[in-house]
């Protein structure tokens, strides 16, 4: 396989202390009726944007609860034979048909990467057959073109499918398929349409390949992991523009019940694109899904209709990512549909698409993880204020104890207590302006974690992901505006040596923005400034960028990129890191993703740089030379972080 020239260089490494993190990038329950968990606790008290980690207590091996009617060892059982069921219907029909099938290896691997994740046993011979399926045999990613079919038509559809199956064992797996992943997130964007920012599916056969909803929303999923992986901020325009799309489709909705499957999809693919599950479009998106729901428990096709094993699986997956739990009724009675519907090879029908509802299905029931972490307070991409009171609960899945919870911010133990349960109250007014992640996990008697990222701000945080792209001769510069009450403005500044060259103002809403500059090639910079109704200045945001195609940037600049990991392994993410150069002076500021990635576009050549790397609480282990930036060539580098 092809792959793009570069040079993997050392680059040198400042670690330096505390700093606040730039906001550059973004991007009810009743209470348990169970006794009180014992609780030890040892807590992080420090100045207002100082922070110390707190020593978490010692818990031992006890469970300090036992197994429940919330705890669900059944449906982990149910769903591990769903796993083996698609794995082994996947092998045979791979091994007859010798070609790639997005119906069969596409759906059988994500069902297989949500499983990694949660923890499910893995057959790694038909794990590697699945993959078998995708990449080498007629049609598979290895082959010019990538994945592909016979007809170009129906090959059109399957990328997509394949594409975000990639996606989702590029994030939960490993990374050996990161290059075919970014071939595919390529091409599927070249098809985004430019101005309504939909990606079709040509060839639909429902329930496999359904609409644009299921397209654009597969495409996001796509593109988020590209972003999240190489940190190249391009990705978060063709990302907010499928958001746009799916928001309009959805308010087309307002008038008529759409399927199933649409509802779903169009909420996973807001959810990839950034969206908080407490915004008003994914409240009412929840709300619709719930009022499907059958009096068995289980979810139609279509409102009204009889529930089948497809959609309550796909349902239940979406409630769940959506921040629902079996602690919540209307999920409990979803799983409990589920697996009594289950038959006993592990499947849930002999139709023509059984592989598929078989892989929603089992993504209903994988979805648990071996403990259940039910969080109430917060919300994933919630703007905190005030004192935030936060409530875990955690239920062990395995049918045992929990022996210990935690809360984490910034990769730093805040909180944590002995026991299923603990309550922790979080002043934000402690916390620096910018992006934070909590950290919600769960321990239980065996040692086994589950655990829950919730991504928040605080401080006046208006605007995120802000990204940058060239389309046809304009250079595209977009974000996501978080507010969702008060009346603003957003407006756009393009300076040159200096001087303002371009203006442009738009009325603020939460959702996608985005704003066009034609001009000159060149150098230049971009200021984006949210304003309130009486003209103050809440947040303003800059970024460098390159009016020129994206050929033309890569052959003419330098490209610094890079990913950090925490002590134990996993991806450092919100970590600022600023490229220096010879005489001291910051050239340029980031922060790394989810996954941990970071990258410098369009540096400068013929010039030396060094990187600090600035995250609270963690300084680098071994930092490398410094870079002599060449033109036309990619630095990259890998760094781990140790605590301080």
């Amino acid at each position: 396989m092809r792959t793009p020239a570069r040079v993997t260089v050392g680059i040198g490494v400042v670690a330096v202390g505390v700093v606040g993190l730039a906001a550059t990038l973004a991007i009810s329950r009743s209470q348990s009726k169970s006794a009180p968990a014992i609780e030890k606790l040892v807590e992080a008290k420090a100045p207002k944007h100082e922070r110390v980690a707190a020593v978490l207590p010692e818990c031992g091996d006890k469970a300090m609860t036992t197994g429940s009617a919330t705890d669900n060892p059944q449906a982990r059982a149910a769903a591990q034979r769903g796993l083996d069921f698609l794995g082994k219907v996947a092998t045979e029909w791979t091994q007859q048909h010798q070609c790639y099938g997005c119906h069969v290896q596409a759906v059988t691997l994500e069902a297989m990467s949500v499983g990694t994740h949660h923890q499910y046993r893995i057959n790694d011979s038909e794990l590697k057959t699945v993959l078998h399926g995708m990449l080498s045999v007629k049609g598979g990613a290895k082959n010019p073109g990538g994945l592909s079919h016979d007809s170009d038509y129906i090959g059109q559809s399957a990328k997509v499918l394949g594409a975000s199956a990639f996606a989702h064992y590029d994030q939960w797996v490993k990374s050996d398929l990161r290059d075919y992943l970014m071939n595919e997130a390529k091409a599927i964007l070249a098809r985004q349409q430019a101005t309504s920012g939909e990606v079709t599916l040509p060839y639909t056969s429902s329930p496999v390949a359904t609409d644009s909803v299921q397209g654009t929303a597969q495409a996001i999923i796509t593109w988020k992991q590209a972003f999240e992986r190489s940190a190249d901020d391009r990705w978060l325009t063709a990302i907010q523009k499928g958001e746009g799309f799916l928001r309009l489709v959805v308010a087309s909705w307002k008038s008529m019940e759409p399927s199933t499957q649409a509802l779903e999809y169009a909420a996973i693919g807001l959810l990839a694109a950034g969206v908080s599950p407490s915004e008003d479009i994914l409240v009412d998106l929840r709300r619709r899904i719930l009022a499907y729901q059958t009096q068995d428990g289980g979810w139609p096709a279509s409102i009204g209709g009889p529930s089948a094993p497809l959609y309550t699986g796909q349902s239940l997956y979406t409630l769940r990512m959506l921040g629902m739990t079996d602690q919540d009724g209307v999920v409990a009675r979803g799983t409990k549909w589920l697996i009594e519907k289950q038959q006993q090879d592990g499947g849930w029908s002999g139709a023509g698409f059984g592989k598929a509802e078989a892989m929603w299905a089992v993504l209903g029931l994988v979805s648990i993880d071996v403990l259940t972490v039910a969080v109430n307070g917060v919300k994933d991409g919630q703007r905190l204020a005030g004192q935030v009171a936060i409530e875990i609960e955690a239920r062990d899945n395995k049918g045992g104890g929990v022996s210990r919870v935690e809360l984490h911010l910034d990769d730093l133990p805040l909180h944590g207590a002995c026991g299923a349960r603990t309550t922790y109250t979080l002043d934000a007014s402690t916390l620096e302006t910018g992006r934070h992640t909590l950290d919600v996990i769960a321990r239980n008697s065996k040692g086994e974690v589950s655990r829950r990222r919730l991504e928040v701000f605080a401080g006046d945080v208006f605007m995120a992901q802000i990204g940058t792209t060239w389309a046809n001769g304009e250079t595209e510069v977009s974000l996501r505006d978080l507010e969702d009450r008060a009346a603003h403005d957003v407006h756009f500044e393009v300076f040159k040596d200096g001087k303002v060259v371009h203006t442009q103002k738009q009325q603020g809403a939460q959702g996608p923005l985005r704003f066009g500059f034609r001009g000159d090639a060149g150098k230049y910079e971009a200021r984006l400034t949210y304003r309130d109704t009486t003209g103050n200045v809440r947040q303003t945001e800059s970024l460098p960028f390159v009016h020129d195609s994206l050929e033309a940037q890569q052959a003419n600049y330098t490209q610094v990129g890079g990913s950090l990991a925490l002590p134990e392994g996993q991806a450092a993410a919100n970590a600022e890191l600023e490229l220096v150069d010879d005489d001291g002076n910051v050239v340029a500021k980031t922060q790394s993703t989810k996954a941990g990635s970071f990258r410098f576009k369009n540096v400068e050549a013929g010039k030396q740089y060094k990187v600090r790397v600035n995250k609270k609480g963690f300084a680098v282990e071994l930092p490398p030379a410094a870079i002599q930036a060449e033109k036309g060539k990619e630095a990259v580098m890998d760094m781990s972080l140790k605590k301080k």
